[in-house]
C-alpha cells in the first residue's frame, strides 16, 4: 500500500517533517490511529509546480492525473494502508485482482467504509472518552445490587488481566510497526537530495535514532539490525565513516547471531562494512592508506561473495555489486592486473543482465577505467572513462554522483598525461556536480577540491588555488576543530602556496601554526620533520638565517635517519632540503658550507639515479 501510495502521488503517506518533528510515542500514535490522506487529496494540496513534476514522470497532465486516481485507486490504496487488518487485502493476489478490475472498468472489491466501520474507527481514536462513558456504565451496574458485587469483581479482575496481555502485545506490535516505518523513511533519505543544503539537522536526527534504537529495540534485534543497517548506508551517504562503520559492525553481528553467517542479510552486511572502510582509506589526506584496513575491506569481500555464490549463484545484481567493490579494493592494494579481471568479469554478467546502457555497467566501465590507468593503459582507459561518462549522464542525469566520480577519475588520468587544461575542466565539472549534490564539506567534495588545486598549482594559477585552499581550511576547522592533522596538511598546503607567490610573512605564520600543531599531535615523525625544512626555506628567504639553519638541518637529519623507509615523494623532499641548505649558505655567505652540501646533494642525486 505505501509503495502504491507512493508510486501513485510521489510522497509518502505521511508528512515526513511532521514524523521527523514528532516524538517516537507520537509516530506511534499516529501510524496506530490517523488515516493518511487518500492518494488524490494529497496531489491536490500539492503547489502548482510540484503538480506538474509528478504528473510530468507519469506522462499526463495534473488535472488528468486527479482523475485518474480519484474514486476506485484511492479505495484500492486506502485498503491496502487500514489499521484493521482483517479489512485490508488477504493475500497480494487479492490486491492484483482488484487492480486488474480497475484496469478493466469493472466494479472493485474496495469499498467506502460503511456506518459501522466509521463508528469502530471513531472509538478507537477517542477510546479516553469512550473508556470513561463505559466506566461510568460500570459503576452504575455495581450500584444495582450487593448479590452482583463480588461476581463483578471477580469478571473486572479477569479484565484487567487480559487488557495488560493486550497492550503488551499491542505495544509489541506497535514497536516493531513503527521501527519498520523509520525504517522505510530512512532508506528513502537520499543525502544528494539536499543539493547542498546544510545537512545538520539530519545529521542530528540519525544521531537521535541512533541512541534510541538499543534502548527501544532491545528485545527486536531483527528489526534493530535493520534499522543500524540503514542509518550505516545513510551515515555513509553523508561522508561520516566512522559512524557508519559502527552501525554496520553492530548490523553484522546481529545478522550473523539472528540468521547464521551464510545468509544473503549476513552478506550484504559483509558488503556494506567493506565499503564503509574502503571510502575511509580512499579519501585520507593526513596519512597514508593504511594497507591492513583495506585487506580486511577485501576478506569482508570474499567472504560476501562467497556467500551470495553458494546462495543464488553469484550472478545476481548483489553479488555483482560486491564484485564491483572487490575490484575497487584491488586497486588500492596494488594489484591493478587482478582489478582488471574482476571488472570484466563483472561487466559480461552486468550486460548480460541489464543490457549495455544501464547505470551498473557504466559503473563497472568507470571503475575498470581506473584498473586500466593504475598499469599505464592510458588510451584503452580514457575511452572506457568517456564511454561511461556518456552512458550516466544519460542515465542517471547529469548531476548524478556518478557523473561526478567518472569526471574526477578522468581528470586525474589527464592531469598524469600533463593535459591540464583538459583535466581542470573535468574537475570543475565533478567539484560542481559534488557542491550541488553532496555539500561543499563532503570528503568526496573535498577530494576533488584538492585534485583542481594540484592542476591549478602546476599550471601556475596560484591566486585560485590560494582561494580554494583557504576555504577547505575554514571547513576542516569548522569539522574538526583545531588540533587535527586533516588541518594541519591544510595549512601546510596553504603556507607552500603563499611561498611560492613570495608572501613570506603569511606563509611564515601558516607553516609556524602547523608546525606547532604536528609537533603536539606526531612528534618526532616524518610530518614534524618535513614542515621544519619547509619553514626554514621560508625563513631563509626573509633572510633570516639563524633561525632557518636550525630548522632546516633539524628537519632533513630526521629524515636521513628514516633513510631505509623513505617512499618516492619524501626522498624528493629530502633532495629539496638539501638544494635549501646549500641555497642558505650560499645567500649567508658562507661557501664552504654551501660547497659541503653541494657535494650532499650530488652524492644523494647520483644513489637515486642509480637506483
Amino acid at each position: 500500500g505505501v509503495l502504491l501510495y507512493e508510486l501513485l502521488t510521489s510522497k509518502m503517506p505521511f508528512d515526513a517533517q511532521r514524523l521527523v518533528a514528532a516524538g517516537l510515542d507520537e509516530i506511534r500514535r499516529i501510524i496506530r490511529e490517523e488515516d493518511p490522506p487518500r492518494p488524490s487529496n494529497r496531489l491536490s494540496t500539492l503547489g502548482a509546480a510540484e503538480q506538474t513534476i509528478v504528473a510530468k514522470r507519469r506522462h499526463v497532465e495534473p488535472p488528468k492525473l486527479l482523475g485518474l486516481i480519484r474514486g476506485d485507486l484511492d479505495w484500492i490504496v486506502m485498503k491496502c494502508l487500514e489499521k484493521d487488518r482483517t479489512r485490508r487485502y488477504e493475500t497480494a493476489n487479492g490486491l492484483a485482482m482488484d487492480l486488474q478490475r480497475h484496469l478493466h472498468d469493472e466494479p472493485v472489491v474496495a469499498r467506502p467504509p460503511g456506518r459501522t466501520y466509521r463508528l469502530q474507527k471513531l472509538v478507537r481514536r477517542n477510546k479516553l472518552a469512550f473508556g470513561g462513558a463505559a466506566a461510568v456504565f460500570i459503576a452504575l451496574v455495581i450500584g444495582l445490587g450487593t448479590s452482583w458485587w463480588m461476581f463483578l469483581r471477580e469478571r473486572e479482575a479477569r479484565q484487567r488481566a487480559g487488557i495488560a496481555e493486550h497492550k503488551a502485545h499491542a505495544e509489541a506490535i506497535k514497536s516493531q510497526e513503527v521501527a519498520r516505518f523509520l525504517k522505510d523513511t530512512l532508506s528513502g533519505i537520499d543525502p544528494t537530495d539536499a543539493m547542498g543544503r546544510d545537512t545538520t539537522l539530519l545529521r542530528e536526527i540519525l544521531d537521535k535514532t541512533a541512541e534510541r534504537i538499543s534502548k527501544d529495540l532491545n528485545s527486536y534485534p531483527d528489526v534493530e539490525a535493520e534499522l543500524r543497517f540503514t542509518l550505516g548506508e545513510v551515515y555513509w551517504a553523508l561522508g561520516q565513516f566512522d559512524k557508519a562503520e559502527d552501525m554496520h559492525k553492530r548490523a553484522l553481528d546481529l545478522r550473523t547471531q539472528l540468521v547464521g553467517k551464510e545468509q544473503m542479510e549476513t552478506a550484504l552486511s559483509l558488503d556494506s562494512l567493506g565499503y564503509v572502510i574502503y571510502s575511509r582509506e580512499q579519501v585520507l589526506t593526513s596519512k597514508q592508506m593504511d594497507r591492513r584496513r583495506l585487506a580486511e575491506a577485501e576478506e569482508l569481500y570474499r567472504k560476501a561473495l562467497a556467500i551470495q555464490t553458494r546462495r543464488a549463484g553469484g550472478t545476481n545484481e548483489v553479488a555483482m555489486r560486491t564484485l564491483d567493490h572487490l575490484g575497487l579494493v584491488l586497486e588500492l592494494l596494488g594489484r591493478p592486473e587482478e582489478s582488471e579481471q574482476v571488472f570484466r568479469k563483472a561487466l559480461r554478467v552486468e550486460k548480460a543482465m541489464f543490457g549495455k546502457s544501464h547505470e551498473t555497467v557504466a559503473s563497472s566501465l568507470s571503475h575498470l577505467a581506473i584498473a586500466l590507468t593504475y598499469q599505464g593503459k592510458t588510451a584503452e582507459a580514457e575511452a572506457a572513462f568517456r564511454e561511461a561518462l556518456a552512458m550516466s549522464k544519460q542515465l542517471p542525469g547529469k548531476e548524478h554522483p556518478r557523473v561526478a566520480s567518472t569526471l574526477n577519475h578522468l581528470g586525474q588520468l589527464l592531469s598524469a598525461q600533463g593535459r591540464l587544461p583538459e583535466a581542470e575542466n573535468a574537475f570543475r565539472e565533478a567539484l560542481n556536480i559534488r557542491r550541488k549534490t553532496l555539500g561543499p564539506n563532503h570528503p568526496y567534495t573535498l577530494a576533488c577540491t584538492r585534485n583542481l588545486k594540484g592542476v591549478l598549482h602546476r599550471e601556475n594559477k596560484l591566486a585560485e588555488a590560494e582561494t580554494l585552499e583557504r576555504e577547505e581550511l575554514a571547513i576542516q576547522k569548522k569539522l574538526l576543530g583545531g588540533e587535527n592533522l586533516d588541518v594541519s596538511q591544510c595549512m601546510y598546503r596553504l603556507g607552500s602556496l603563499l611561498h611560492q607567490q613570495g608572501k613570506l610573512p603569511e606563509a611564515e605564520a601558516q607553516l609556524r601554526e602547523c608546525l606547532v600543531m604536528r609537533e603536539r599531535i606526531v612528534p618526532d615523525t616524518w610530518l614534524v620533520f618535513d614542515t621544519r625544512s619547509v619553514l626554514g626555506g621560508i625563513l631563509a628567504d626573509e633572510n633570516k638565517y639563524a633561525e632557518a639553519e636550525s630548522l632546516l638541518l633539524s628537519g632533513y637529519r630526521g629524515m636521513e635517519q628514516r633513510e631505509d623507509n623513505l617512499v618516492l615523494e619524501q626522498k624528493r623532499r629530502r633532495r629539496a632540503v638539501l638544494g635549501c641548505l646549500v641555497h642558505l649558505y650560499e645567500s649567508a655567505a658562507q661557501p664552504d658550507k654551501a660547497a659541503e652540501w653541494k657535494k650532499k646533494s650530488d652524492t644523494f642525486d647520483q644513489a637515486d639515479e642509480k637506483h
